[in-house]
């Protein structure tokens, strides 16, 4: 039964750990660097419980929200990158006992669990934007539609 238990408030803390938008932090996060005066690095990591589609969308939400915040309106990418950082550990070697003693006789008892390997991955979306004052030849994204639709599909401000 403690077994049982142990599963049931491991699964629910590991829930509440998914990567949300905020600025890079322990469980992930953006983070951006600009590049030249119209040009920016944006990245946004995700821990282990975030999807790679999430992942890659926060990354076009903050780069919608650098092209707003300096006066564009609309980016286009340079170069793009997403990909999964694979992380492997070891999961603690957990011993629970008891003895009962009984005059000058005693029994132990112990179980031993845990210990075995547990991989995870953390997916990771890598853009290099340039910003626009007006729509560019080619594959554009415009700024306020996309912050407006993500921030809408993850019910965001």
């Amino acid at each position: 039964m403690k077994m049982y238990l142990l599963a049931i408030f491991t699964i629910l803390f590991m829930a509440g750990c998914a990567t949300t938008y905020n600025k890079e932090s322990f469980t992930g996060g953006h983070s951006e660097i600009q590049l030249s005066e119209d040009v920016y690095k944006v990245t946004f990591s995700g821990n282990a419980y975030i999807g790679r589609e999430a992942v890659a969308e926060y990354c076009l939400l903050r780069s919608s929200e650098i092209t707003i915040e300096n006066g564009f309106k609309y980016f286009t990418i340079l170069d793009g990158d997403k990909y999964t950082v694979e992380h492997a550990t070891s999961m603690p070697i957990v011993t629970q006992g008891n003895i009962v003693a009984t005059g000058n006789t005693a029994q132990a008892s112990s179980i031993t669990y845990g210990g075995g390997p547990m991989n995870f991955s953390k997916p990771v979306s890598v853009n290099i934007i340039k910003l626009h004052k007006s729509k560019p030849n080619g594959m554009y994204y415009d700024a306020l539609i996309l912050r407006n639709s993500i921030n809408s599909k993850y019910g965001m401000k």
